[in-house]
């Protein structure tokens, strides 16, 4: 999970304890990238929320760097094979890593299990839109040739097969589609 200055701190505090505090299984650790400097109150949530979750580590950034080069280094900081993707501003419903780890034990050839979007305004009630990608390898893959068929910020990914293929890659707002796109090449 990415942070930078122009999150919401009470946002993001809701957005952390949804993959921690109400999920059914937790995870063992949460990377926090700090893309560059904060306002004293997103640093001040930050304090907060480690207090509160001792599973939580920092990587801080100087200089603001972007989307991809924070997931990278998200990736690079994970000590585990199987890493979690969530954006500061979004809320994972509690048993998003139960459904996505029971996935890979179902089908250990996977390298990426993803989820479907509600969007909404200021309250889960008001929904807005939803963002619906394809389900199965084939339909995803060709998907792929004409839009991105997943959506980022509900994936778990095997770290090995992320790294295999480069990584995360800065390519204008589109660093998840040019993953997909490495992975899908890489079989």
């Amino acid at each position: 999970m990415a942070v930078y200055r122009a999150d919401n701190a009470a946002d993001f505090a809701t957005a952390v304890h949804s993959i921690y505090t109400h999920q059914t299984v937790k995870p063992d650790e949460i990377i926090i990238v700090v893309d560059g400097p904060i306002p004293d109150e997103l640093e001040a949530t930050l304090k907060e929320l480690k207090r509160q979750i001792d599973v939580i580590k920092f990587v801080r950034f100087k200089q603001h760097r972007g989307h991809a080069a924070a997931r990278q280094a998200g990736l690079e900081a994970a000590s585990n094979e199987l890493v979690a993707i969530m954006d500061a501003d979004d809320i994972s419903v509690p048993d998003r890593f139960e459904k996505q780890l029971a996935a890979f034990d179902h089908h250990p050839e996977a390298a990426v299990v993803g989820g479907q979007i509600k969007e909404f305004i200021d309250s889960t009630d008001n929904v807005v839109g939803e963002r619906i990608v394809p389900l199965g390898d084939v339909d995803i893959k060709r998907y792929l040739r004409s839009r991105c068929p997943m959506n980022l910020v509900t994936v778990m990914y095997r770290k090995q097969a992320v790294e295999a293929v480069g990584g995360f890659m800065d390519w204008y707002c589109e660093e998840d589609y040019y993953l997909w796109v490495r992975l899908a090449e890489a079989g």
